[in-house]
Parts: C-alpha cells; structure tokens; sequence
C-alpha cells in the first residue's frame, strides 16, 4: 500500500521554522478522501463482480470501474496524484524535495 506520512524530522523543522518566526501552523485531515478519487481517463480498472452481487445474465462478466472503491491497491496513489495536482497546479504549492508529504 501507499501510504505517504511526512517523515519526523520535517515535522521538527517545521515546528522550529514556525516558532522562531512565530508563523501560524495549519493542518488538514481528509475523511474519506479516497472515496472520492476519479481514475484518469488513460487508467482502466476492471474487476470481477462479487458472487452475492451476480445479476441474473451477467455471470463471468467485469465491472469497468469510473471511481475508485475503497481497498484498491492504486486508490492511495491515484488520490495523492490528485492532491499534488490541486496543490501544485491550482494553488501554487511548491513540493518540498527531500520529503514528499510537505508543500509549502
């Protein structure tokens, strides 16, 4: 799984930076951000329909998925490639080289 957290030590420098420049820290956590993650339209993800969930004439068939379901391998990935574009592309963010998880 995909999992990004910031390491430790940026967190320190952060805190540090911050009080000695007596800056305002803010800090965001997303609920159920995942589901709520679109695929990219070069990105298709098929899977086998669900034995409890098989429609009459529909056996052996796949479901194309357009959103992602939580429990995917790529879902954390594809929602952290979602982030970084709003972050950087909309808003301006620049990401910090040494540890993925912070832009500033």
């Amino acid at each position: 799984m995909f999992i990004l957290v910031a390491k430790l030590q940026s967190i320190h420098i952060i805190f540090a930076i911050a009080a000695e420049k007596d800056f305002e820290l803010h800090q965001i956590d997303i609920k159920e951000a995942y589901l709520n993650s679109e695929l990219t339209k070069n990105k298709d993800i098929h899977m086998k329909q669900l034995p409890e969930y098989v429609e009459k004439d529909t056996k052996g068939k796949v479901y194309h998925l357009w959103k992602m379901l939580y429990g995917l391998k790529q879902l954390e990935h594809h929602w952290y490639q979602k982030l970084v574009d709003i972050l950087i592309y909309y808003l301006g963010f620049i990401h910090y080289y040494v540890d993925k998880a912070i832009f500033y």
